[in-house]
């Protein structure tokens, strides 16, 4: 109650993050070790704050279900933010001229689907997030006209992005390789994927430690900055809007 979204975040973040894991198993076998794994999947992907926001909304899960005598034992009780994500440090992470062009030469290497190289290039290109690029249709983006119709966003409010030359020659080569009404399609392609299908590939490729097992490509991402995100794509977008003179009430029209 009193959420600006109704809830409509917390319910997306059990649903992609709690109930594809535990969606099945009753409350009361819930135990402290399979929360701290869920709380694990999102630190692993850069997502700290994430991990902490989901941390909150399971404590306030649990403390119902003991008051409601659902569950003898708290398996969150003793789980502290330092467990989840850490400190809330609002991430600044953003891609260099120099890192961009590094990316631009690893990513051909990095044995990447063909619609997540794309996707990278999108993402700086537009400052779209990740789900909007994911759940995109077909439909909603007109080549000739440049436009790129998003119907609904994460604040709740449609909007427009206005394709420049490199972001268009993108989207054409997507379509070179679509059989669906979806610019990501699922497996069956009758729907669209879920956006940790392209975050896992950008994650996986960019592990601190090379194992003597395991294929190369995990470290085929690595930049010198750091670990980056999907997100600081995003940011990177308008860092460089900003770095141009552009000003930061148009950069946020950008971002919507």
């Amino acid at each position: 109650q009193g959420r600006k979204d109704a809830g409509a975040s917390t319910t997306d973040s059990f649903n992609r993050r709690v109930f594809d894991t535990l969606g099945s198993v009753p409350i009361e076998d819930i135990k402290k070790p399979d929360i701290l794994t869920i709380l694990a999947k999102a630190r692993d992907e850069g997502k700290m704050r994430t991990a902490n926001v989901l941390l909150a909304d399971l404590k306030q899960l649990f403390k119902f279900a003991g008051e409601w005598e659902y569950i003898q034992a708290d398996p969150v009780a003793t789980i502290t933010k330092k467990q989840a994500g850490g400190p809330d440090v609002a991430r600044t992470r953003h891609l260099t001229d120099k890192e961009i062009k590094a990316l631009v030469k690893q990513i051909p290497e990095a044995n990447l689907a063909k619609r997540t190289r794309l996707s990278i290039m999108v993402l700086i290109s537009t400052g779209v997030r990740i789900s909007e690029l994911t759940t995109a249709r077909w439909t909603d983006v007109n080549l000739q006209t440049r436009k790129w119709y998003i119907p609904t966003s994460k604040n709740q409010r449609d909007h427009t992005i206005y394709l420049s030359d490199f972001a268009l020659k993108q989207f054409k080569l997507l379509m070179l390789s679509s059989q669906s009404e979806w610019l990501y399609p699922n497996r069956d392609g009758n729907n669209h994927v879920c956006e940790k299908t392209v975050t896992k590939q950008l994650v996986n490729r960019q592990s601190e430690n090379v194992l003597s097992n395991r294929s190369k490509d995990n470290q085929a991402l690595v930049l010198k900055g750091g670990k980056w995100t999907s997100h600081d794509l995003r940011r990177t977008g308008a860092t460089l809007m900003g770095e141009l003179g552009i000003a930061p009430d148009v950069i946020e029209k950008c971002l919507n």
